[in-house]
C-alpha cells in the first residue's frame, strides 16, 4: 500500500546494483585513480549507498509490522488471560510457543536492518572519501 502510494507520485525505487558494482572494492590509495576512475567510484558507492538506503527502510517498515503484530498478540492474550498480575499475563502470553514465529521474524529483521544500517554507514563513508578527493583534486593548483 505505501509503495503503491509512493509509485504513484511518479518516483521510481533505485535499482539493483549491476554484477560490477557488487563486486567493487574500495581502492587502497584514492590519490592514484584517474578522474574517469573516480567518477565511476562515486557512482558505484552512490548506486549501492541508494540501493541499501531503500532496503533499509523496506525492512524497517517490514519490522515495524511484525512488531505490531506481535504486540497485538500478546495484548490480546493478556486482556483474555484470567489470574495473575498484568506483568506474569504479559509474560507468558510473550512466551507463548503460538508466538515463536513472529518472534523468529522479528528478530531476523532486527538483525538484517541493523546489517543494513551498516552498510550505508560504510557506503557513505566510501562516497564521502571520493568527494573529498574530487574535491581537493579540484582546488589543487595544475602540476
Amino acid at each position: 500500500m505505501a509503495m503503491r502510494s509512493v509509485l504513484s507520485l511518479g518516483l521510481k525505487p533505485p535499482r539493483v546494483p549491476s554484477d560490477a558494482a557488487k563486486e567493487i572494492t574500495f581502492p587502497e590509495d584514492i590519490t592514484v585513480l584517474t578522474p574517469e576512475e573516480l567518477g565511476y567510484q562515486m557512482t558505484v558507492w552512490t548506486n549501492l549507498l541508494n540501493f541499501a538506503d531503500y532496503q533499509k527502510t523496506l525492512m524497517g517498515n517490514d519490522v515495524e509490522i511484525v512488531r505490531s503484530k506481535l504486540e497485538e498478540s500478546v495484548n490480546g492474550r493478556v486482556a483474555s488471560s484470567k489470574g495473575a498480575t498484568v506483568a506474569e499475563k504479559k509474560a507468558r502470553a510473550k512466551s507463548a510457543p503460538e508466538l515463536q514465529d513472529l518472534r523468529e521474524q522479528l528478530e531476523h529483521g532486527q538483525a538484517a536492518y541493523g546489517l543494513l544500517v551498516s552498510f550505508c554507514e560504510m557506503y557513505s563513508r566510501n562516497y564521502a572519501a571520493i568527494s573529498r578527493e574530487i574535491s581537493r583534486r579540484i582546488g589543487a593548483p595544475p602540476e
